[in-house]
Parts: C-alpha cells; sequence; structure tokens
C-alpha cells in the first residue's frame, strides 16, 4: 500500500511541476523551479490546515492511526491541491510578466480564483472528515472483534 501511495504521489508532483512550468513560459527553469517549490510550501500549508480542520472532533482510539492516516493523506493532498491553485496562479503570473494583462486585470482574475478555490477547498475539508470519519467507523469494527 505504501509503494503504491508512493508512485501515486510522485506521478502527481510529476504532473503538477508540468502543469505549472508549461503556464511559466517567461520564466527560465531556475525561476520555474524556485516558483514551484514556494508553491510547494505553499501548499503545503494549505493540505496541513485542511487536515486539522478536517480532523476536529474526530478522535481515534489508537493516536497512532491518527498518524498513519495524516501519512498517508499528505502526500497524495500537497499535490492535489498544488493543482487546484498552481496552473492558474502562474498563468496569471506569466501573463503579467509579459504584459498580456495589467496588475488591475490579474488581481481581478485572482480574486475569482480565490474565491473558487476556496469554495473547492471547503468541499475537500468535508470530504477528508468523511474519510475519517470512515476510519474511525473501521477502527471502532476492528475494536469490537
Amino acid at each position: 500500500m505504501g509503494t503504491l501511495i508512493t508512485i501515486v504521489s510522485l506521478i502527481l508532483f510529476i504532473v503538477l511541476y508540468i502543469f505549472t512550468s508549461n503556464r511559466l513560459s517567461e520564466y527560465d527553469t531556475k525561476e520555474k523551479i524556485k516558483i514551484y517549490f514556494i508553491g510547494l510550501v505553499i501548499s503545503l500549508t494549505i493540505t496541513m490546515l485542511i487536515l486539522t480542520i478536517s480532523s476536529i472532533g474526530i478522535h481515534f482510539n489508537f493516536p497512532k492511526m491518527k498518524g498513519e492516516v495524516i501519512k498517508i493523506l499528505l502526500p497524495i493532498f500537497i499535490p492535489i491541491n498544488g493543482i487546484i491553485y498552481m496552473p492558474n496562479l502562474a498563468k496569471i503570473i506569466n501573463s503579467v510578466k509579459s504584459k498580456e494583462m495589467s496588475k488591475e486585470e490579474a488581481q481581478r482574475k485572482l480574486v475569482k480564483s480565490i474565491i473558487v478555490i476556496a469554495i473547492i477547498y471547503i468541499i475537500e475539508i468535508i470530504y477528508l472528515r468523511n474519510v475519517q470519519s470512515g476510519i474511525l467507523e473501521m477502527e471502532k469494527q476492528y475494536i469490537d472483534l
């Protein structure tokens, strides 16, 4: 199971890099990599926040189980959350640098994007809460055996 999660996670990180770097045509490779890693740090922060919010009120009988759930979800959802916002943000940044878009227009697009992304993250919080609740139910069934 761990190998499958690692493979899927690596594929998602590669896809995220390709999606992001393809939208940064005005930047050289070094700048693309720098922007990518800054985006990953932001994605990690967002993912940790989402996991923390989604786990409020969920109490596993085995504290180690919560850590295992985080170890499974974190490597998958960091690139997924990056895919949600990084390519779009990269396109806006690139458009401003190439003078295809004014800063004011970029700000409007950014605000619209943030609203859509916030809605997606709310849905993700609900989904992750359901996943953790399902795992908690499986844990309870295991204890009852």
